[in-house]
């Protein structure tokens, strides 16, 4: 088959404001790649910089952020294509720029052409989706997965209406929808109730690449991550944002503190948030016992969960939680907050806590530093969301999008 991601791509893959969707995206593209499908992604959040594709791990990557110069010039002389900018300015809505709309469509119509695609994945039910669905594609077939709700739940009022709108017109035009849990399948039947019950939806889980996360020896990643061998470590892994709840995680540490609880605490991660992290720390005075990392590759993220006796998700929201698994790989229990923890973290595994506040953050977190894991048990179960068990789920999933049926799931 012939597959088009429509996503971002990992900074390392030279994408900017990454995250978990980039992380899944482009191991979804190197693994069909490897199982012999032609695949492609359009990187809008990789800078365009007057020459695509490039071929990466066997995969085409069409950076299209900023698409703009001679190439976008001579898509717009096409009257379908200028058609297809004042559809998509219509689907956006106000709140999108014409320059905007025009390097979206432009690029799109340049990747469909050069590549030609037989299946279109686009991630995302927002703006990367309008494009998608009005811009001329041949015959390619649509397929839509959505990671969150957070885009049309979190912001303000007047904004998250607005979002809300856009998301619902695009739902109308989808045909199929991918949810990366029950949980988010059931939050989308609650937001959108008539669009969700006449198109054909699906669950598939994100996979995760078991590879990256072979079990480190604990006194080896504590060395390579100068870790003193007999700390008590707690670990976040995410972005540095208010959804992410990072100060969370910082005040949480701060209360043990001042039990004389002493614990090393790793951030890996960057974001907006990091001067509130350690405004936080230094209110506490455990700005010593905290470290903050930055920004790590993939593979180096096996080594810090190896370090961990505890990895710490306490975010406001998740839709799956990606880097629980990718903990649980590594034998490492986990302690979080999301209403969708259980359904991927088992008890053996770890404990959920239906709230966000830091006490019972603090308390949770002591709970599972004095508990004895069973982190081979941990690690066998979150083997189970390996790409070699999982790959054959999307294949089904595209071949069923290409014969207009419905694929198991949901």
């Amino acid at each position: 088959m012939r597959i088009l991601q429509v996503a971002p791509v990992p900074y390392e893959i030279g994408g900017v404001d990454t995250g978990g969707i980039a992380t899944h995206v482009w191991s979804l593209a190197r693994h069909l790649a490897a199982d012999g499908h032609d695949v492609a992604v359009l990187a809008d959040n990789r800078p365009y910089r007057g020459t695509f594709p490039d071929g990466v791990n066997g995969v085409a990557v069409y950076p299209t952020r900023g698409f703009t110069g001679a190439r976008r010039n001579a898509a717009l002389l096409n009257p379908a294509v200028l058609l297809a900018c004042v559809r998509a300015k219509r689907q956006l809505g106000p709140g999108w720029s014409w320059r905007w709309v025009l390097g979206a469509v432009a690029a799109f119509d340049q990747v469909i052409r050069d590549f030609r695609p037989e299946v279109i994945h686009v991630h995302g039910t927002e703006g990367r989706l309008a494009v998608a669905l009005v811009a001329p594609r041949s015959r390619a077939r649509v397929i839509a997965t959505t990671h969150s709700t957070h885009y049309i739940v979190h912001p303000e009022p007047d904004v998250r209406d607005e979002r809300k709108a856009l998301v619902e017109r695009n739902l109308e035009r989808l045909d199929e929808l991918v949810f990366v849990s029950r949980f988010l399948e059931e939050r989308y039947r609650m937001l959108f109730p008539g669009a969700i019950a006449r198109m054909r939806t699906h669950v598939v889980p994100n996979p995760v690449d078991a590879a990256l996360y072979a079990p480190v020896d604990r006194a080896t990643a504590r060395a390579r991550l100068g870790v003193a061998p007999d700390a008590r470590v707690a670990l976040f892994v995410g972005k540095l944002i208010p959804v992410k709840a990072p100060t969370a995680f910082a005040e949480a540490l701060g209360i043990l503190h001042a039990r004389g609880m002493a614990v090393q605490g790793l951030m890996v991660g960057d974001g907006p948030e990091a001067a509130a992290v350690l405004a936080v720390l230094e209110r506490d005075g455990s700005a010593d016992l905290v470290r903050l990392e930055g920004l790590r590759a993939q593979d180096e993220l096996g080594v810090y969960y190896g370090a961990a006796d505890v990895f710490v998700l306490p975010s406001l929201m998740e839709s799956f939680g990606l880097v629980a698994t990718e903990a649980m790989l590594s034998g490492c229990p986990v302690v979080g907050t999301p209403a969708v923890l259980p359904e991927v973290v088992p008890e053996f595994a770890g404990i959920y806590i239906p709230t966000h506040d830091a006490l019972p953050l603090a308390d949770a977190i002591a709970c599972a530093l004095d508990t004895q894991w069973d982190r081979a048990a941990i690690r066998k179960w979150a083997l189970g969301f390996d790409w070699n068990a999982r790959l054959a789920e999307f294949e089904a999933l595209y071949a069923g999008t290409l014969a207009g049926e419905a694929c198991s799931g949901s």
